[in-house]
């Protein structure tokens, strides 16, 4: 009798804690309602914490069915991840009821020697008509390396998004003008790009998508190629301080050096400064300032936007750069001031730019100033057009004290003498702005 009553518990003990038993059903990253055009494939994960076995996909209405995919996994597979694409002769549900089914078992033998099982269900929406959209006023013109404005129309039910997209892939988000439907956007051609074309993108829920050319006086603007030979004192000094933090060795050599802050570290150092100034707001704007962005005052250009510089040791070029800012020299510890109303989001040291404070102005639009003694303000603060927020030093890679006045648009570098300058804020800026919102009033 004890071998028996052994035998059972031994039996209840196996089914209980054996993964032939386990009891969890498959599961799927499906979720609704779900937006289809049904032209874009969809994907789809089914998975199980053991083994999955069948598994079935399909869509139906009032009765009829369409199955998107079907089959078994193989032996010991948790993972499904499934492409779909609607069969071309297939029936697009029309109403409400329609559903996307997703069937799976597992290869547990819980359920009375039987799997367990996934179904789920939820609701498809099927949406076959693009997004409208247009260009209600643009800059004439752009700059390489500089900026332009630009309002636009874009409208669905079921709008996803609405941005700028650039030839080169870059993507300018865009925020709510004077009333729903109609958007803003700064947007900038980069200075390694050669050529440049943007449209607008708007985007439904269903994968629908709308591109709209926006017309772009291209000014091409060329840059200085500077010519700069390494120097012992140059690399003995502030070099040796900035490579504090590269892995060097007894054999590390000043060129070894120089190469990790001006390739290595310099990258780095961008790439936050891109982080940083990606954000946008979502809030519904109806303008932006007019005044030109002055950091400082009485002070002499000494450093110029996009100038390209290569490094020489003898006649072989070393390394080169991009100089992204410009350079604007004065008193030692000169006051910067704040060239319109901002508030601070970045306030700290950052490699080759030394002591870096970044401002945001809105509309995806961020000042940069570099080198910097000390601050006046602090991460978070809210500064006004002229206030105090920092000295000018010569903390970073910098051999005499200055500001390195940088401008960005989403985290691309942009020409800051273009916002420096009144008269192209009022063509390039305002005047779209104010043309935009005369035709939005004129609309119903």
């Amino acid at each position: 009798m004890g071998s028996i009553f052994a035998a059972i518990v031994g039996i209840i003990l196996f089914v209980l804690f054996s993964p032939y038993f386990e009891r969890e059903a498959p599961t799927t990253d499906l979720k609704g309602p779900i937006y289809w055009n049904f032209k874009t494939p969809l994907k789809l994960k089914i998975s199980d914490n053991r083994a999955l076995g069948k598994y079935k996909v399909e869509v139906e209405e009032k009765g009829r069915k369409t199955i998107l995919a079907e089959g078994v996994a193989a032996d010991g597979q948790k993972e499904l991840n499934l492409t779909l694409t609607y069969p071309k002769n297939a029936f697009l549900p029309t109403s409400s009821d329609a559903r996307i089914t997703v069937e799976a078992t597992d290869r547990s033998l819980w359920r009375f020697f039987s799997p367990n099982r996934l179904e789920a269900k939820v609701q498809v929406v099927c949406d076959i008509t693009p997004p409208t959209a247009s260009v209600i006023s643009s800059s004439y013109g752009i700059a390489k390396g500089g900026s332009a404005a630009v309002v636009f129309e874009a409208r669905d039910e079921n709008l996803k998004s609405a941005v700028i997209r650039t030839a080169a892939g870059r993507i300018f988000k865009a925020q709510p003008f004077v009333k729903k439907g109609f958007y803003i956007a700064l947007i900038a051609w980069e200075l390694k790009d050669d050529n440049f074309a943007a449209s607008v993108v708007a985007t439904d829920l269903a994968g629908n998508e709308t591109v709209v050319p926006i017309g772009f006086f291209q000014k091409r603007v060329v840059y200085k190629d500077t010519k700069l030979l390494l120097k012992d004192d140059f690399l003995n000094q502030k070099i040796v301080e900035l490579s504090s933090s590269m892995q060097a060795t007894p054999k590390t050599t000043p060129l070894d050096r120089f190469l990790f802050v001006n390739n290595t570290l310099r990258a780095e150092n961008e790439k936050l400064i891109a982080k940083v100034t990606t954000r946008i707001g979502d809030n519904m704007v109806d303008g932006f300032f007019t005044q030109p962005f002055l950091p400082i005052a009485n002070a002499s250009v000494v450093g110029s936007f996009g100038d390209h510089r290569s490094y020489y040791m003898g006649n072989d070029v070393i390394s080169e750069s991009y100089h992204k800012g410009v350079d604007f020299a004065s008193v030692k510890e000169a006051t910067i001031y704040a060239p319109n109303n901002g508030v601070v989001i970045f306030n700290g040291a950052n490699g080759i730019y030394g002591n870096m404070l970044i401002l945001y102005h809105g509309l995806g639009l961020f000042t940069l100033y570099a080198h910097c003694s000390s601050f006046l303000v602090k991460e978070g603060d809210l500064v006004n057009k002229n206030q105090p927020i920092a000295k000018t030093g010569m903390s970073g890679l910098a051999f005499g004290d200055h500001l390195h006045y940088g401008v960005l648009i989403q985290g691309v570098e942009v020409r800051p003498l273009e916002w420096l300058d009144a008269n192209w804020i009022k063509l390039n800026i305002t005047k779209v702005i104010d043309e935009a919102k005369t035709q939005i009033a004129s609309r119903k």
